[in-house]
């Protein structure tokens, strides 16, 4: 310690010296122990300069002994005075190297390794330190005595930090890691959901410095497994008000301290940038048996500040569950739609709906204000009596009609004027004339009918706002079945999930129906125009979504391309001019669900010269289902051919037109519906089949198939006695085996010569005969088969 020493006497003699002093030390700190004052400290601590001055002249150091001992000396000194400090925790200044600001955190990191980290009271002290002591114990039970289960941990084992803090890890007794130096392990094994204390004690060559500790609650087994520990139960919102409810599945509830939560509106960009961030306390939980429930804006007791939310807004919901200062669980995400209060008319008598201005609606006819408040009864449906004290106090008199009412009943959100005089002129909220929901499932319907509407009301005017909201991964494609619009009010389509969304249609124009449409992402924010009531304004609108990573649709362009459900049309583009980034447009036609598919035909081109359309047929290619690699039923650019009908094999159908090379005002039209398909399999080796009704007109929108089977070795033959079917558009059909991508053996429409023949090359042959959507007067077809 001391460096070179010349004899053994001399050796022992410092090492008996060292020991005197470090039992003046030690009585030093003793005499602290009792004293609690900063004089008696101050007085001490000047003596610790009388261990620089001590001498003994029997031993003869050399140069290199006297600076080891006075390093040795300066050591025990700084010691001394870290101890002291931290004991009597006084204050002193920067230049006494004490600043008691040290800190403590500890978490439970993999495999139950309790990591615990903490900054010394003093930065300065940290050169005089030559270890720590550490203690955990339960902190529900009696704390242990002064000495009792401390890990003694030396300095050169713990980990030291950028920021002058100190780190180390313990397992708990139930792990086992022999052979290293700096291996501790916990005396007990740490249980879930108990609350422990953790003790760290700076060690100054042996003299013991101020404790600083703190606690940890040992969170579940599985809490950072992907099973999410809280259950939602329910929640709701609107614009003033929200409720959560759920169940804590932790284990710990009991030691829940708070829940953080967290609002972000749907649709913004940056996750970060959240509508609300609170921190709310347990005491403003409702609990009940680990169920939890929240509502805000909470009562004042409550540190809780609410903001309003957006009316008719998606939102993301993040909760976080506190169980103390050092565990916090993973957050759970959740979603909600807030739906806005409306008010109702409970008692409407305002009915000049329908009527014109100087007249009341009396049980649906018109008829003049005069008979209101006259002396008789006229109408069944109101009454046309009511509030006829007409004198010199009335409170409010109705414009028209002679009745007078109670100013009470003014602006109270019911009608009690005849001509709706109390209402008109009220200051109501804007969020109370609005109404709103969403719709969350993969396909649907939307109609004009949503806006609930009472006959008798015609001043009350009502917002309708409509989320289709689907999986993240999908797009919405909308198609219009219906639309009249007899007050040209604005029908408007936002491209996401809010009103601020990029707008995708604005349209108000009396019947023109829209075109179809799609999202560009997984959400459309429908307004549907202020309405007196539905009948100034139908409109029905079918929607579906489809999964973008297997189609890889390109982004979509209002008017190139869409949906159509079961009716509506598709048309080639002929406003892309070749500058513009799209490539092609392209069309989804579906079916109802069950054994239905597709009839598409072909209308004439607007705009071009009869007798000449032919020639400028787009280019196009039509496929069954939804795919490329599904098969092919029309092909313009392999062939030239131009087709007045196509037929689905499935329920599904794909039309795609590419860009066209020049800008033009001819665009091909192709009108959907809908047929209904009959299969039947047909066994033996002889026998007839024949068109539906035959010899009587055969139904249309019909697509029959016959799969005729006959002995393993045979072919089939099949005669044709009879045929008369629409020409170009009610056809037969016949494969050469049991599916329609077989070979082709016969396509024929219209008047044939009979009879004729068609023979297979195996054991099975399908017969398809279909028909479109109009209405005909043909017999259709008579065939024999047998055996050859």
């Amino acid at each position: 310690m001391f460096g070179r020493i010349r004899n053994a006497a001399e050796c022992l003699h410092l090492r008996e010296r060292l020991e005197k002093l470090e039992t003046v030390v030690r009585g030093l700190i003793s005499i602290v122990a009792n004293k609690k004052t900063e004089e008696e400290l101050t007085e001490i601590l000047a003596l610790s300069a009388s261990l620089d001055s001590f001498k003994n002249s029997t031993v003869r150091p050399v140069e290199a002994d006297q600076k080891q001992n006075q390093n040795a000396m300066l050591q025990l000194r700084g010691a001394v005075k870290c101890s002291l400090a931290n004991q009597l925790d006084i204050n002193r200044s920067e230049n006494d190297g004490i600043n008691p600001s040290g800190k403590i955190e500890a978490t439970l990191g993999e495999n139950n390794l309790l990591q615990i980290e903490w900054t010394p009271r003093s930065i300065d002290c940290i050169k005089f330190s030559s270890g720590v002591w550490i203690r955990v114990y339960d902190s529900s039970q009696k704390q242990p005595s002064t000495g009792e289960n401390y890990l003694a941990i030396p300095q050169k084992c713990l980990k030291r930090r950028a920021n002058a803090s100190f780190s180390i890890a313990l397992p708990s007794s139930a792990s086992k890691f022999s052979g290293k130096t700096c291996h501790f392990e916990l005396n007990d094994v740490l249980i879930q959901c108990r609350v422990y204390t953790i003790e760290v004690v700076p060690n100054y060559q042996s003299l013991k410095g101020k404790t600083i500790f703190t606690e940890i609650v040992i969170p579940p087994a599985n809490d950072n497994s992907a099973k999410s520990l809280e259950s939602l139960i329910s929640v709701g919102s609107n614009s003033s008000l929200f409720t959560l409810k759920w169940k804590d599945n932790s284990g710990c509830t009991h030691q829940l301290t708070s829940l953080y939560l967290k609002i972000f509106p749907d649709g913004i960009e940056n996750f970060g940038n959240a509508t609300m961030s609170l921190r709310i306390p347990r005491n403003c939980l409702k609990e009940e048996t680990n169920i939890f429930s929240l509502s805000l804006p909470e009562n004042q007791t409550c540190p809780v500040v609410w903001v309003p939310l957006d009316p008719c807004r998606k939102y993301k919901i993040e909760i976080r569950s506190e169980y103390s200062n050092t565990w916090t669980r993973a957050p759970s995400l959740w979603e909600t739609f807030t739906e806005e209060r409306v008010f109702t008319q409970m008692n409407p008598s305002h009915n000049s709906y329908d009527c014109s201005s100087g007249q009341l609606n009396c049980d649906n006819i018109c008829q003049p204000y005069d008979w209101i408040c006259d002396g008789s009864r006229d109408c069944d449906a109101v009454n046309d009596e009511q509030h006829c004290h007409v004198n010199e106090n009335c409170e409010f008199r109705c414009s028209r009609g002679r009745q007078c009412i109670p100013s009470s009943l003014v602006c109270n959100r019911e009608y009690d004027c005849f001509d709706g005089s109390d209402e008109n002129y009220c200051d109501y909220p804007i969020d109370q004339r609005e109404n709103c929901n969403q719709l969350t499932n993969y396909s649907g319907h939307l109609n004009s009918k949503m806006i609930t509407c009472n006959p008798v009301q015609l001043q009350l005017a009502s917002k309708k706002f409509v989320l289709i909201s689907v999986p993240s991964n999908h797009t919405i494609w909308l198609s219009f079945n219906s639309y009249r619009n007899y007050r040209n009010q604005t029908l408007k389509i936002y491209d996401g999930p809010y009103w601020t969304s990029p707008l995708l249609l604005s349209h108000n124009k009396g019947s023109t129906k829209p075109l179809s449409m799609r999202s560009s992402s997984n959400s459309l924010y429908i307004e549907f125009p202020e309405m007196y009531c539905r009948r100034k304004f139908v409109i029905d609108i079918d929607y579906t979504s489809m999964d973008m990573v297997p189609m890889k649709l390109e982004p979509f362009f209002p008017g190139c391309g869409g949906y159509v459900y079961e009716k509506g049309v598709v048309f080639s583009p002929n406003n892309l001019s070749v500058n513009d980034s799209k490539t092609e447009c392209v069309w989804f036609v579906e079916a109802e669900q069950g054994e239905t598919g597709i009839i598409l035909k072909r209308n004439r081109m607007a705009n071009v010269t009869a007798g000449n359309d032919d020639q400028d047929q787009p280019i196009m290619t039509v496929y069954d289902g939804w795919n490329s690699t599904g098969q092919v039923l029309y092909d313009v650019s392999s062939n030239p051919q131009t087709s007045e009908i196509l037929y689905s094999i499935s329920r599904k159908m794909m039309i795609r037109f590419p860009r066209p090379t020049e800008v033009s005002n001819s665009t091909a039209r192709w009108s959907v519906a809908t047929m209904k398909v009959r299969k039947e399999i047909i066994v033996g080796s002889s026998g007839t089949i024949e068109s539906p009704n035959y010899p009587a007109a055969y139904p249309n929108s019909y697509d029959y198939r016959w799969n005729i089977v006959t002995s393993p070795g045979t072919k089939i033959r099949l005669l044709f006695a009879f045929f008369k079917t629409q020409e170009k558009f009610d056809s037969v059909l016949v494969y050469d085996g049991s599916a329609v991508n077989s070979q082709l053996l016969l396509e024929k429409s219209g008047l044939a010569k009979t009879p004729f023949t068609i023979i297979s090359s195996s054991n099975e042959l399908l017969v398809r005969f279909t028909s479109d959507d109009d209405d005909t007067t043909f017999p259709g077809f008579l065939a024999l088969f047998s055996t050859v």
